[in-house]
């Protein structure tokens, strides 16, 4: 049965000061992780303990605090346990420092073993679970990095104290010869093994096909931008001589400039020379304004006299005024006067606006007689409109009638204008055809006639038809 994980009792004392001692080192050196599983069924380490603790969003070294907390509160067979996985799981460093051997030790925990050259074996990884943690590598045939192989005739590799049964693998401490299950176990195992390392192998050979790929392209992009760099930098050769040409013309433009400069040192120079001049003409003229301003100030002292005599008149203008405003004070007397005799009209009026308010009443009264009289009459012409209206639709029926009346005349007399044309050309036509009559009898007469009797009355029938 598993064994319960109970943190009652707690490690011994010696193996609580060895982890104590070596807390900073285990923290950073070991990721829990990676040895959990062994601690769990033997029963360290409880499921809901593990999830709890990998749930935990802290980082690595916290967790393998918080680990190393729970672990020196267990039984105190569990540091054997801790060392044996430590060991068999490639923290054999871890375990010799906890133990106090240093890297360069002889005694060697069982977590070398999968880093040792094996006889008659395959390389790799072989996990043994060891329950005491007293099992060491013998130091004889295993000084030289050798394991002896039981298949190869050689004892038992353990010492009297490591007497113990493997119990995982089923191999007895004593015997010298292995099982043919762990045999076909191996071979699935290195069978295994060889299928991964086939399928790794071909991932990485894969990912190199698209790394090459990549690099190809990469360097398709890379011969591009060389090919666009060197035409760039026939560019900036050609700009290179335009900015050459430039600062040369720009030097040349600079000593124009420079003798330019000169000149306008020589004109400055000359407008010193006037500016001095005209200074002196200013300082004349402000000599000339001071004594203005010395005129100016006894003419402001007289005008001051004329101030002080207007402010006596001043004075006499107030008394003045003062006597109108007594005249003024006795006008607002009569004013308040005059005010009483406006409130007793305004009396008066509120009187009759009351009497223009009843004959407003009476008003209304007669307003409303009125509107009833108004509204009888607009029905009778509403009445009388609606009459009006019939008739003019009937009206404009007629009209329309007429309208067709007169277009069906109109239609008659072109009509009749049509025949007419039609008749004065028929009596044309037929009075050409009595001519033509006329003339064919005549002609026929002609025919019957003798030759002087035609003569004679040729004339006749022409003037006839003159006449005619």
């Amino acid at each position: 049965m598993r064994r319960s994980a109970s943190f009652s009792s707690g490690l011994l004392p010696s193996d609580e000061q060895k982890i104590l001692k070596k807390w900073g080192f285990i923290k950073r050196a070991l990721i829990v992780a990676h040895i959990i599983d062994p601690l769990i069924e033997k029963g360290v380490f409880t499921p809901d303990q593990w999830i709890s603790l990998k749930n935990k969003s802290a980082p690595e070294p916290e967790k393998t605090e918080e680990f190393l907390y729970h672990l020196l509160k267990s039984k105190p067979e569990t540091y054997g346990i801790f060392l044996s996985t430590l060991a068999c799981y490639g923290y054999g460093h871890v375990a010799n420092e906890l133990e106090g051997h240093g890297g360069n030790s002889v005694n060697r925990t069982l977590s070398d073993l999968s880093d040792r050259k094996t006889v008659g074996r395959p390389k790799g990884i072989y996990k043994i679970y060891i329950q005491d943690k007293s099992v060491q590598i013998p130091t004889g045939a295993a000084a030289d990095g050798e394991v002896p192989d039981p298949r190869n005739g050689a004892s038992s590799c353990f010492s009297g104290s490591a007497s113990g049964s493997l119990s995982s693998d089923g191999i007895n401490g004593g015997g010298d010869r292995v099982r043919v299950k762990d045999m076909i176990k191996m071979k699935e195992d290195i069978t295994k093994e060889l299928r991964e390392i086939k399928e790794e192998l071909e991932k990485q050979r894969s990912e190199d096909k698209l790394s090459l790929k990549d690099l190809e392209r990469k360097h398709a992009e890379l011969q591009a931008n060389f090919q666009a760099l060197e035409k760039s930098k026939e560019k900036l050769v050609v700009q290179f001589s335009d900015c050459q040409e430039k600062v040369e013309n720009l030097k040349a433009l600079l000593d124009r400039k420079q003798s330019e400069l000169s000149k306008l040192h020589m004109e400055n120079s000359k407008l010193n020379l006037e500016l001095e001049r005209r200074s002196a003409d200013v300082r004349k003229r402000f000599e000339e304004r001071e004594i203005e301003r010395d005129e100016l100030a006894k003419q402001l002292e007289k005008k001051n006299e004329e101030y002080k005599h207007l402010q006596t008149k001043l004075a006499s203008v107030k008394s003045e005024h003062e006597d109108r405003l007594n005249r003024l004070k006795n006008v607002n007397k009569g004013k308040v006067m005059v005010e009483k005799e406006l409130e007793a009209v305004k009396k008066e009026k509120s009187t009759l606006e009351e009497r223009l308010k009843q004959h407003n009443s009476i008003v209304r009264e007669l307003q409303k007689a009125s509107d009833a009289k108004i509204e009888e009459l607009k029905k009778t012409l509403e009445e009388e409109r609606l009459n009006l209206e019939k008739k003019k639709t009937l009206l404009k029926q007629k009209e329309q009638e007429c309208l067709d009346m007169e277009k069906k005349l109109l239609a008659a007399q072109k009509e009749n204008e049509s025949l007419k044309q039609i008749n004065t050309n028929l009596k044309e036509k037929t009075e050409s055809a009595e001519e033509q009559v006329k003339l064919f009898k005549m002609r026929q007469e002609f025919l019957s006639a003798p030759m002087h009797r035609h003569l004679r009355n040729t004339k006749k029938p022409v003037i006839q038809r003159v006449t005619k």
